[in-house]
C-alpha cells in the first residue's frame, strides 16, 4: 500500500513539473520576444540617426553653396565700384569681361543651388514622414516589451509559487527515485513518461509481455531504446 502511495505520488509530481516546464518555456519564448523586440529598436533607431545624418550632409552642402554664392556677389560688387573708376577702355573691356564672366558662373551657381535646395526640402519632407512611421512602430515595440515584461514577471512568480508546492509534494515519495528523476531530467525534458498501447510514448520501442506485466506492479522500467523511465498509466 505505501509503495503504492509513493508511486501515485510520484507520477503526480513528475505532471506537476509538466506545468513548470510549460511556464519556464512560455517565459523563455517571451524573453525570446523581448530580445527580438531590443533588435528591432536598434536598427529603427540607427535608421532614424542616418536619414537625419543625410538631411544633416544635405543642409551643409547648401550652406556651402550659399557661402560660395555670397563670395560670388561681394566679388562682384568689387568689380562694378573698380569699373566706374577705371578711365582707360582697354582696362575696362578687360574688367567688363571679368565682370560678365564672373555673372555667368554666378547664374551657373545659382541653378545648382536651387537643385541642392530643393533635393534638401524634398528630403525634409520625407524624412518628416518617415519619421512619424519609425516612432509610431517604436512606441508600438516599447508598449509590446513592456506587456512581455509584464507576463514574464507573472509567470516567473507563478514558476516560483510552484515551486514551493513542489516541495511539499516530494514528501513520502523514495529519494532514490527522485535522485533518479533529476539525474535524467538534465539530459531530457521529459525523463518520466507513460507507455502507449505497450510501447514508449517518446520512442516508440515496442516493450515485451514480460516487460508490460513488471510494469503493472506499479514499477518503473527503463526504456532500452532512449533510456527514459516508463511507467504504466491508472486508468
Amino acid at each position: 500500500m505505501l509503495e503504492q502511495e509513493s508511486f501515485t505520488k510520484f507520477i503526480d509530481l513528475i505532471s506537476f513539473d509538466k506545468k513548470i516546464r510549460v511556464l519556464e518555456k512560455e517565459a523563455q519564448v517571451l524573453s525570446k520576444e523581448v530580445l527580438l523586440a531590443d533588435a528591432e529598436k536598434q536598427t529603427l533607431l540607427n535608421a532614424l540617426s542616418s536619414i537625419d545624418n543625410h538631411v544633416h550632409d544635405l543642409k551643409k552642402e547648401v550652406d556651402a553653396k550659399e557661402l560660395e554664392m555670397k563670395s560670388f556677389e561681394i566679388q562682384e560688387k568689387e568689380l562694378r565700384a573698380h569699373l566706374e573708376q577705371v578711365k582707360h577702355t582697354d582696362e575696362y573691356q578687360a574688367l567688363k569681361r571679368e565682370t560678365d564672366a564672373l555673372k555667368k558662373k554666378q547664374h551657373d551657381y545659382e541653378e545648382s543651388l536651387l537643385d541642392v535646395w530643393a533635393v534638401y526640402e524634398n528630403a525634409q519632407k520625407e524624412v518628416s514622414q518617415k519619421k512619424i512611421q519609425l516612432n509610431t512602430r517604436l512606441t508600438e515595440i516599447s508598449a509590446q516589451q513592456q506587456e512581455h515584461s509584464n507576463k514574464k514577471i507573472d509567470l516567473e512568480q507563478q514558476i516560483l509559487d510552484i515551486i514551493a508546492q513542489r516541495k511539499i509534494m516530494e514528501a513520502g515519495i523514495p529519494e532514490l527515485w527522485i535522485e533518479q528523476y533529476m539525474r535524467k531530467r538534465m539530459v531530457v525534458d521529459d525523463p518520466v513518461i507513460p507507455i502507449v498501447s505497450g510501447s514508449c510514448s517518446a520512442c516508440f520501442y515496442n516493450l515485451s509481455l514480460q516487460d508490460n506485466i513488471f510494469l503493472k506492479k506499479n514499477r518503473f522500467l527503463q526504456c532500452k531504446e532512449c533510456y527514459r523511465l516508463l511507467y504504466l498509466e491508472n486508468k
